[in-house]
């Protein structure tokens, strides 16, 4: 009985094999049951990848893939260790990028968000200020220039008959 007890820790550890790498996604909000996961990528252009020591080797390759699903490059951000799962501790943070998009300090954009790519357009001079903003008005057309103007509305509603 007593090498029984001594060799439950051992056997549960065993059990613990490592994984192999994986793109690890955020977890739902409590409460919430999730039928499809967000795509963080398209979202933040950042993902995780959770390995363990043995696997490093394969890291680089699956952010590639990762990133090449938006004809993208993979550039890594960080990596931590011990602050994955048990079985896949070590964390690496990636980035998907546009090698020729940089903002003019030298720092990349998320091609994947509309907006910084319009700045990063507007930075790099490939779009005037004022062209394809969401927020420009356009000219009214000519029609509407030369039409006279509306009919005032008067200020007070005609009287109603008495009852």
């Amino acid at each position: 009985m007593r090498r029984l007890i001594l060799l439950a820790p051992l056997a549960a550890v065993a059990a613990c094999s490592p994984e192999k790498p994986f793109v690890d996604l955020p977890p739902a909000p409590l409460g919430y049951t999730v039928m499809k996961q967000p795509d963080v990528v398209r979202q933040t252009g950042h993902f995780t990848i959770c390995y363990a020591d043995r696997d490093a080797a394969e890291v680089p390759g699956l952010a590639q893939e990762t990133c090449n699903r938006y004809g993208l490059q993979a550039k890594v951000i960080s990596t931590l260790r011990y602050q994955c799962r048990l079985t896949a501790p070590h964390q690496a943070n990636y980035s998907c990028i546009d090698p020729n998009k940089r903002m003019p300090d030298g720092t990349y954009i998320n091609p994947l968000n509309p907006q910084q790519v319009l700045a990063w357009k507007r930075a790099t001079g490939q779009m005037p200020d004022g062209q394809g903003s969401p927020t420009a008005v356009a000219p009214p057309p000519a029609s509407v220039l030369g039409a006279p103007p509306p009919a005032p509305v008067p200020a007070t509603l005609p009287e109603s008959p008495a009852p």
